[in-house]
């Protein structure tokens, strides 16, 4: 029987390693890409000051309600002028003709509607594309960072020689400071130094949670006929309609706005979805000779985002398998725990990482 490591960046920063999201990631993001990084926030943020890769990965590729009603206040702001001419009657008190003075407003109606950009101000469709990018290239920076730091990086402690790993990590840790062979480890989200994809993101059901960014513009417009007029008379008819016809077209537009702004961040978001590799971490599980008798857990947060990892090692184990949890401060202890319930995981021992890490 074989004993199953699961490796998270506690792991990575118990050995000091550069790759704290607070520390590292989030400094070098405002560094290399500060417009990029101002808009993270702006979207993804719940305003909390939880700064953890868990918290991330949950928030990223989400936009906040927050954000959306941020752009969706400055998107009312901006139709003030609009919802006015549309509201107005049109008439003044000059002495041209009824038709002619609606006519004019037809005209003042069309030119108020705002477009795409002073509806949401906010949506910078280069900045928007660039984010994934962005994100790639300061996780490849960071790993490559980290894994310079390996060559002045000692040891810990040993581990026996029937162990297997599952890290979540990008770094050689493993293999440079443990001497681990490769064939012995499962780099879950790709390995930096082998020039991989490195995988990260949010859950699909969060990240495609409904986009809005409705304006109520509809709401906002009178439909009330826009003109008592004394006299009748085909030209004020006319007039009138031009009216009607240039509200109609101006709502559509809004309307059409709303819906390319919502299609916009969707878009985007969707490439925050974190592409799970259940397949390979199958494969490399059914090759551990003998089966796994025990599963020590170091440095991971057993966030909802990589539970799906943790349900599929499940399947390979005997539901008497024991665990064992690692915890950094006693904050977590409840949260693993919470964990453990969900994953209805028996015969849990939780402890500091220097007590559980190197089986006896």
């Amino acid at each position: 029987m074989s004993l199953l490591y699961v490796i998270g960046n506690g792991f990575d920063l118990w050995h000091k390693l550069p790759t704290s999201y607070l520390n590292d990631f989030k400094p070098l993001v405002k560094k290399r890409h500060p417009k990029e990084a101002d808009l993270l926030v702006k979207l993804f943020s719940a305003g909390d000051e939880e700064d953890y890769w868990s918290h991330f990965e949950e928030r990223v590729g989400a936009v906040a309600e927050l954000a959306q009603e941020r752009m969706r206040s400055r998107a009312d702001d901006s139709l003030s002028w609009f919802v006015e001419e549309a509201n107005n009657d049109g008439v003044t008190s000059d002495d041209r003709d009824f038709g002619m003075q609606l006519d004019d407003h037809a005209v003042s109606i069309s030119s108020a509607v705002p477009n795409f950009g002073k509806l949401y101000p906010d949506l910078d469709e280069t900045l928007l594309w660039e984010l994934r990018p962005v994100l790639d290239d300061c996780m490849n920076e960071m790993a490559a960072r980290a894994n310079e730091w390996l060559v002045s990086t000692d040891k810990i402690g040993s581990f026996s020689r029937d162990s297997y790993f599952v890290t979540f990590n990008y770094t050689d840790t493993l293999e440079s400071v443990y001497s681990i062979p490769p064939c012995r480890i499962f780099h879950v989200h790709g390995n930096a130094s082998r020039g991989d994809e490195l995988v990260w993101g949010n859950e699909r059901s969060k990240v495609e949670e409904n986009i809005d960014l409705s304006t109520s513009c509809l709401a906002l417009i009178d439909k009330e006929e826009p003109m008592d007029y004394d006299s009748g008379g085909y030209r004020p008819y006319l007039g009138y309609h031009a009216q009607c016809d240039a509200i109609e077209e101006g709502v559509n537009s809004v309307q059409e706005a709303e819906e390319a702004a919502s299609g916009l961040l969707k878009d985007v978001c969707s490439g925050f979805v974190k592409q799970l590799n259940l397949s390979e971490l199958d494969c490399f599980l059914e090759s551990i000779p003998g089966g796994i008798d025990e599963v020590i857990v170091l440095g991971h947060s057993l966030g909802d985002v990589d539970s799906p990892y943790f349900e599929r090692i499940k399947e390979y184990i005997c539901p008497t398998t024991s665990w064992a949890i690692s915890f950094h401060g006693l904050y977590e202890v409840a949260r693993i725990v919470g964990a453990a319930e969900r994953l209805s995981l028996s015969n849990l021992v939780i402890g500091k990482m220097d007590r559980i890490a190197f089986a006896e």
